[in-house]
């Protein structure tokens, strides 16, 4: 029913429902219940399947266990050896504050330091794996004389013979050892500027075999050391005085004396630290600013 007014308009009357909005919320309650039915059978349908699939696969891997000659002869051979546990990967960081040290890092030097802190754990590992190498070339000779696969037998053939086949060489393969025989040392150097807005990182990887060019160096370092502290050590008061009384107590360089208000010092021609000797011949007397001026300076003809 409508209402006229003068102006020709017409107005609704304000009794009348409007099932316009009731209508759409049962079709979308609908939709929702039949998108949540199909989700469900989807998902129990999905689980079924994973469920047949492990039973599958339990069940061809008892085969396997059962009836694969080359499965049994591999459990028996791993029986028999026995490799070192080791990382694939030893990983080592450093952060610097500044790029220019990003720049100039010397991984070397840094990785021979950390490896001088503790070399018997180096040691060890490179050790470890060398024997796991040797250990590991013997037992890659015996799989070779292992049992071949299985080969298809109708007469007893009481399972998909394919499948069986397909889990035996899984389930063989994964079963050999693969002990580690080359770990990897990975150095990593990473800078991040003060603000933030530029990171650096870069890498290098040396193999267990540096370890014992590392550790040689290492120790011909601390010899060469050592040889140093022995060879300073024999200078003893006795043998200053007489490389002192030897040279006229004055400076074989500028002549001077103490009484010209210097200090006179004994000093190595050839330096300690590249191999000199503390001898007779390779000793002599310089002043306090001639052997400072000479450092560890050092040619042939002995002069400087």
């Amino acid at each position: 029913m409508e209402y006229k007014i003068a102006s020709g308009h017409s107005l609704t009357n304000p009794n009348r429902i409007n099932y316009t909005n009731g209508i759409n919320s049962t079709a979308i309650f609908d939709i929702i219940i039949i998108i949540a039915i199909i989700t469900i059978l989807v998902i129990f349908l999905w689980l079924t399947i994973q469920t047949i699939r492990k039973r599958i696969r339990i069940k061809y891997a008892n085969l396997v266990f059962q009836y694969s000659s080359r499965y049994k002869a591999i459990t028996n051979l791993n029986s028999l050896y026995l490799f070192n546990v080791l990382e694939k990967k030893y990983n080592y960081r450093w952060f610097v504050n500044s790029k220019q040290k990003y720049d100039r890092f010397d991984f070397r030097k840094q990785f021979k330091e950390t490896v001088r802190e503790n070399p018997s754990y180096f040691l060890t590992i490179s050790e470890k794996a060398a024997y796991n190498n040797d250990l590991y070339k013997k037992y890659k000779n015996e799989v070779i004389k292992l049992p071949d696969f299985s080969e298809k037998n109708g007469s007893r053939l009481k399972y998909n013979f394919k499948r069986f086949s397909k889990y035996e060489h899984k389930i063989c393969d994964n079963e050999l050892l693969h002990p580690v025989i080359n770990p990897i040392f990975e150095c990593t150097v990473r800078y991040t500027s003060p603000a933030g807005r530029n990171s650096y990182c870069n890498f290098r990887s040396f193999s267990s075999d540096m370890i014992y060019s590392l550790i040689d160096e290492i120790q011909k370092d601390n010899k060469r050391k050592d040889s140093t502290a022995y060879q300073r050590s024999l200078m003893t008061p006795t043998l200053r005085y007489n490389i002192l009384k030897r040279d006229g107590f004055k400076c074989l360089l500028c002549g001077r004396s103490a009484e010209d208000g210097i200090k006179l010092h004994v000093d190595h021609i050839i330096p300690v630290s590249k191999g000199g000797k503390t001898i007779y011949s390779n000793l002599r007397t310089l002043c306090n600013e001639c052997n400072q001026g000479k450092s560890d300076k050092y040619d042939s003809s002995g002069v400087v």
